[in-house]
This record gives structure tokens, sequence and C-alpha cells, in this order.
């Protein structure tokens, strides 16, 4: 499976407004993680490329009893830049699902086939460890998110639906159809 290099959103003081349609998510406080299913291994890298496997202080082979083979899915790792070792993956975005590439699919569709094939899932925890979908809000409830923020959690990122083409052969860039407001 070829990796993809994941887009970065652009902090909020760069854009003006932001359209009606567009939803909001929490942004967890941890490290870029993109799970890679395939031939029954599961890998896992950070946004440049670079394996986390061998650094993982915890066994998430579990996972591969709840993910799509040959599939790509991105998230954050949580709990590294608190005081405990990574006890959660929080996911929010499948671009490539059973070897298909889903990147020329709006991202609003895309999060929508992660939700049904995950959360239909009763296994997402196993030994303290948990797998987490974000939620997501329409962007005229962000206060719901902006006033619950806890400790694991940066602030809150604005995604248009609509986008596509938020993946990249061959680097990560900064795109404005994901937007950042952080708290720390």
């Amino acid at each position: 499976m070829k990796f993809l290099y994941p887009s970065k959103p652009t902090r909020i003081y760069k854009v003006t407004m932001i359209d009606r349609d567009w939803i909001v998510q929490v942004k967890k406080d941890g490290h870029r993680a993109l799970l890679c299913t395939h031939d029954e291994n599961l890998d896992i890298f950070n946004r440049y490329g670079t394996s986390l496997n061998s650094s993982r202080k915890f066994d998430w082979g579990w996972l591969l009893d709840v993910l799509p083979p040959d599939s790509l899915i991105d998230g954050e790792l949580v709990g590294t830049r608190q005081a405990n070792p990574p006890n959660k993956i929080a996911v929010w975005d499948m671009p490539i699902y059973k070897a298909r590439d889903l990147t020329n699919v709006p991202y609003g569709e895309r999060y929508a086939l992660l939700r049904k094939v995950l959360l239909n899932k009763n296994n997402i925890e196993h030994d303290g460890m948990k797998l987490l979908v974000l939620r997501t809000l329409p962007v005229k409830d962000y206060l719901k998110f902006w006033n619950t923020l806890g400790p694991e959690d940066e602030g809150v990122v604005f995604k248009n639906p609509k986008a596509t083409l938020d993946w990249d052969l061959y680097k990560t860039r900064k795109i404005v159809q994901q937007l950042k407001l952080k708290i720390r």
C-alpha cells in the first residue's frame, strides 16, 4: 500500500470566514498516527512516514480484529504528551478502505464510512486501550465542544466536509479546508 501524507490544518487566525456547512471536531493533544492494515499486519506511522511500531509502549495488534483490512486510517495517539503512555487512538478519516483509494471522495463521505465501519464494532477497547471515533458537530455548535475541552484536548478543528485531495503522495502540506483553533 502506498504511503499518503496527511495535510496539516491552517491556524484559524489566517482565515476570516467559515462556511455554514462546515463541521467541527475536537483536536486531541497527542501525536499524529496513521494506522495501516495490510497482509494481516498493523503498522502505525507518524505524519512523515516514520514507523511508530517499535516505539509503542502498548501492543495495538488487537486492532486488526476491529479495523478493516488493507486500509489507512488517520488519527492521533493520545497520552504521549501527558504523564501516561498513549492508551487511546482517536480517529477521524479513512483515505483508503479495503485497498480502495478514497482521496477523491469528499471528507464528509469518508468520515461517514469510517463511523459506519467502526461504530458497528463491539470491541473497540482492549486491556485499558481504546479506539475512539471523534464526533463532529455543525460549525454553528462549536462552543459545545469548546466549553468541554479537557486535558487531552488541544482545541478544535473546523473542516470542510466537501473537501477532497487533502492527502499527498510526496509531502505534508497545509490546507485551508481544515482550520485549527488551539487553546494551548
